[in-house]
C-alpha cells in the first residue's frame, strides 16, 4: 500500500502564498515580475533575499524530512516485491516515528504483511492492532488482522495435535 503524499499540496500553497506576498506589495506579479532591471534589483534586494530564503527553508523541510520517510518505505516495498521480507520489514521499521499519521500506518501496514509472510503472527497481530490504531475504517487492516489471528490459532493447534501425535507414537512403541 503505498502512502498519498501531499507534495503537490505544499507546492500549491507555496506558490499561493508567494502569489499572497507579492500581490500585499501592489501590482501583482506583473509589477514584481524581473521584466526590467530595475525591478530585478528591488525584487533580489540583499534583505529580500534573506528574508525569503529563510522563508522558503521553514517551508521545505518538513517536505526534505519527509524524503528519508519515503525513501525507507520505498526501500521497504522493493524488498516485499522481491521476496526478501526481512529487508522489507526493516525498511517499515525504519520508517516508523516520522512522518504523518497515514505514512505511519501504511508502514505498520507493510510491516504487518511482511512479518505475516514470515508467519511471526504475534509481530503481525501487533502490526496491524497498530495501523488500526491509527486508521480504525482500515477495512483491509481490519481483514488482514482477522487472517492473522486466524493462522496464529491454526498454527498452535498444529503444535498441539503434533505434539499428542508425538506421544501416542512414543507410548505404541513403549508397549
Amino acid at each position: 500500500r503505498e502512502p498519498i503524499y501531499e507534495e503537490s499540496l505544499m507546492i500549491a500553497f507555496l506558490l499561493l502564498l508567494a502569489e499572497s506576498l507579492l500581490s500585499a506589495r501592489g501590482g501583482g506579479w506583473k509589477r514584481w515580475a524581473p521584466t526590467t532591471a530595475k525591478a530585478f534589483r528591488r525584487w533580489w534586494h540583499p534583505k529580500a533575499k534573506s528574508k525569503a530564503a529563510t522563508l522558503l527553508l521553514l517551508l521545505l523541510l518538513p517536505v526534505l524530512a519527509h524524503a528519508g520517510v519515503r525513501q525507507d518505505y520505498n526501500a521497504g516495498n522493493e524488498a516485499y516485491r522481491k521476496g526478501d521480507y526481512d529487508a522489507a520489514a526493516k525498511a517499515y521499521e525504519s520508517s516508523l516515528g516520522q512522518g504523518a499519521e497515514k505514512d505511519q500506518a501504511a508502514s505498520l501496514y507493510n510491516l504487518g504483511n511482511a512479518r505475516f509472510q514470515q508467519n511471526d503472527f504475534d509481530a503481525a497481530i501487533s502490526s496491524y492492532q497498530q495501523a488500526l490504531q491509527l486508521t480504525p475504517n482500515d477495512q483491509d487492516a481490519q481483514h488482514n488482522l482477522e487472517l492473522a489471528q486466524k493462522r496464529k490459532e491454526e498454527a498452535e493447534q498444529q503444535k498441539k495435535d503434533g505434539k499428542k501425535g508425538g506421544q501416542k507414537k512414543g507410548q505404541e512403541k513403549g508397549q
